[in-house]
């Protein structure tokens, strides 16, 4: 997994290139000639397989960020207590976080159990509905807390729903995970051990998902590919430098994002505030021969 330090990230956003190479690390070719005839399917299976993962992964791991539960009544466990927390969105739906104190110290510890029962909740764009386990713990430093602290372990989707748009789409899988928090800044990265099955799309192995949230901006970093039943064939995508955002508003705001076709062809994604502006160059020459306004809501499914 990959490990960014801050002053890479300060480099790499101050870089404005008019390109980016295909993804290396991934040994995988896309399939799929891009043209303004498909530009937009080929956006949406992009922006889904890399948003979305990443949303869903970063809203079950950061329920390690959530206040320990104080007050509820701890139940019998496997020889430790089990204290549950319920949470709510901003629309009154739930989530329970149930934590599992392996060796009953009442803090947050590496070897704890975490087990999140969704119910119609909403964060960071997306609806959720059952299960994810956090497990193989390591945690150093006091979490959650303002401090200094690095957690990583697994997130387990054991039968999670996503709802997007008008679309129902079951996850499952296990997903390592890096969360950390720094002075100035919160990090949480996963990469994909194996191919990821989202709807109509598979994530494949391999790709990456990055979040760096500051008090005011969020920076988002992808790098991926994913095979797309509705084009019949594998694309490449992947951030230049990082998308810039908020924390209050799901999608980017700034940045590139580049998706990969067959011959050269490319598709170069510039989002503003409720824009999104979709470029066509089908030869790979720099020069774009179509330009596509348009926006993130209208490549939610």
């Amino acid at each position: 997994m990959r490990r960014l330090l801050l002053p890479v990230l300060a480099l790499a956003a101050c870089n404005s290139g008019s390109s980016a190479p295909a993804p290396a690390q991934l040994q995988l070719k896309p399939t799929v000639s891009l043209g303004s005839d498909n530009a937009i399917d080929a956006s949406r299976a992009c922006i889904r397989s890399a948003f979305d993962i990443e949303r869903v992964t970063y809203v079950g791991v950061s329920m390690l960020n959530v206040p320990r539960p104080v007050d509820e009544p701890a139940g019998v466990g496997l020889g430790a207590a089990l204290i549950s927390r319920e949470i709510f969105d901003q629309f009154g739906a739930s989530a329970t976080l149930t934590w599992d104190d392996r060796d009953g110290n009442d803090k947050y510890t590496t070897g704890d159990v975490f087990t999140i029962d969704f119910n119609g909740y909403t964060d960071q764009g997306v609806l959720l509905d059952g299960t994810m386990q956090i497990s193989g713990l390591t945690i150093a430093g006091p979490l959650p807390s303002l401090g200094v602290w690095v957690a990583n372990g697994t997130l387990e989707l054991l039968n999670v729903t996503l709802t997007i748009g008008s679309q129902q789409w079951p996850i499952t899988s296990k997903i390592p995970f890096h969360y950390e928090n720094r002075q100035v800044v919160e990090l949480f990265e996963v990469e994909l051990p194996e191919d990821v099955q989202l709807g109509p799309y598979t994530v494949q192995a391999g790709s990456s998902f990055a979040r760096y949230e500051r008090l005011d901006s969020v920076a988002h970093s992808y790098s991926g590919a994913v095979f797309a039943a509705d084009l019949d064939g594998m694309l490449t995508y992947e951030s230049e430098s990082f998308l810039g955002g908020f924390p209050f508003f799901a999608d980017p705001t700034t940045g590139k994002f580049f998706v990969y076709g067959t011959q050269r062809s490319r598709l170069e994604l510039e989002p503003g505030f409720f824009t999104l502006d979709i470029r066509v160059d089908v030869d790979g020459d720099g020069a774009f021969e179509d330009e596509i306004p348009t926006s993130f809501f209208a490549l939610v499914p």
